[in-house]
């Protein structure tokens, strides 16, 4: 839902879901960074740490800052009365979704924090997304087929930012 806002306006502009990027490179925007590690796949190590989070700064900029803070913060985080779900608003009726089983009981407190803030982006930009997400893989994968992206062995060394660059060019480019 987050991470698909500005594309899904885009898609319907183009026939397959997978077009939105090549119609909004036409139009001088690009996704974001986080949708071109998603469209190649890139899974987070075991050890990410809080990268998962950093993916959240340039698509959901107040949550990452709140996010940032919960986990800087030295003082005690149970009076912030947050819990392991995240609220979400669907057609104008607020739902409440786990971040894991039983999250409606657990509280957030420093000890758990760093855990609560790894599900919480997670969610945002794997689980809530998933059914949207796979299609639009599929459609970009349709319109873009051929050349380097297909060949395996670059594929799975080819980063986020690569990509971009292939699908929407160089933005600056220094001659000096």
């Amino acid at each position: 839902r987050l991470l698909l806002r500005g594309a899904v306006k885009i898609r319907v502009h183009g026939n397959a879901p997978g077009s939105s990027p090549l119609q909004l490179c036409a139009r001088g925007d690009t996704l974001p960074k986080i949708a071109y590690k998603k469209l190649l796949n890139k899974k987070y190590e075991e050890d990410h740490g809080l990268e998962i989070i950093e993916d959240l700064k340039e698509i959901e900029p107040d949550i990452y800052r709140t996010l940032k803070d919960i986990l800087a913060a030295t003082e005690s985080l149970d009076e912030l009365e947050l819990y392991f779900n995240i609220q979400l608003e669907s057609f104008g009726e607020s739902i409440v979704e786990e971040l894991v089983e039983g999250g409606n009981f657990i509280k957030l407190n420093n000890d758990n924090k760093e855990e609560y803030c790894l599900l919480y982006a997670d969610y945002l930009l794997n689980r809530d997304i998933a059914k949207q997400f796979t299609p639009f893989r599929r459609g970009f994968y349709k319109v873009v087929s051929g050349g380097i992206i297909d060949v395996p062995f670059l594929q799975s060394d080819l980063q986020a930012e690569e990509l971009r660059m292939l699908i929407s060019g160089i933005e600056e480019i220094n001659v000096q």
